[in-house]
């Protein structure tokens, strides 16, 4: 038996972006199976467009979460918490939050349960993490340090090898990490952070896929034609 998908299941405000926000204040959806949306307000310096990813506080908490439409101004703007941040990142498109909005009304589960799907590695979101490395100080001290065998295998180790983390500089000395971080204060070793810059490449959806057999490419051929029918069965 084939199902009509409903034609009202989509959100007014999804999709659309924001200009000025209502009051002050714009709904956002949070990966959570609670509620369809919370309101935030806007600080004045931050421009704001529905599908931007923010960070809102959340009792005790920060989440990411997904900009959805206008706030409903249904408390008062003294009690609306605002906007910590907007990430830079790649705003949600609109056929996403439509799709987010269609599949929970479909399925009658929570928006957020079904955007928690969509977003489910939200740390993809944030700048990639620095990494903590050591290399040999530039200029030691001049004062004669007593070094233990364990810290001569170090230094020794490091001579030879470019900047590393801990734990395989303790590794190639044969010592445990705590000897490696104990000569920092010493002045005979010095932390840099790496910080990546190099984004992954965008997905192409134009990118020719796998070859079908005849068969496959049928079946292919009337799944899309249902698709593009509204049609489901």
């Amino acid at each position: 038996m084939e199902r009509q998908a409903p034609q009202d299941a989509v959100s007014p405000t999804a999709g659309e972006n924001i200009v000025a926000p209502l009051n002050g204040q714009v709904r956002v959806l949070l990966p959570m199976p609670v509620g369809d949306g919370y309101d935030y307000a806007v600080p004045e310096e931050m421009p704001i467009a529905a599908g931007d990813f923010v960070e809102v506080p959340l009792s005790r908490r920060h989440l990411v979460g997904v900009v959805w439409g206008q706030g409903t101004a249904a408390l008062a703007a003294e009690k609306i918490k605002p906007i910590r941040a907007r990430l830079a990142t790649e705003a949600m498109k609109p056929a996403m939050r439509r799709l987010v909005d269609w599949v929970a009304r479909y399925t009658l589960s929570p928006p957020g349960a079904v955007l928690r799907m969509a977003m489910s590695v939200p740390d993809a979101l944030l700048p990639p993490r620095p990494t903590l490395l050591y290399r040999l100080a530039e200029n030691p001290p001049d004062s004669d340090i007593k070094l233990t065998a364990s810290r001569k295998r170090v230094l020794e180790f490091m001579r030879d090898v470019p900047a590393l983390p801990a734990a395989d500089i303790a590794r190639g000395a044969g010592v445990g990490a705590s000897v490696v971080k104990n000569l920092q204060p010493l002045g005979l070793i010095e932390p840099v952070w790496l910080t990546s810059d190099v984004m992954p490449a965008q997905p192409d959806p134009d990118h020719p896929g796998p070859t079908l057999s005849e068969a496959q490419e049928k079946a292919a051929a009337a799944l899309r034609a249902a698709v593009q029918a509204r049609e489901f069965s």
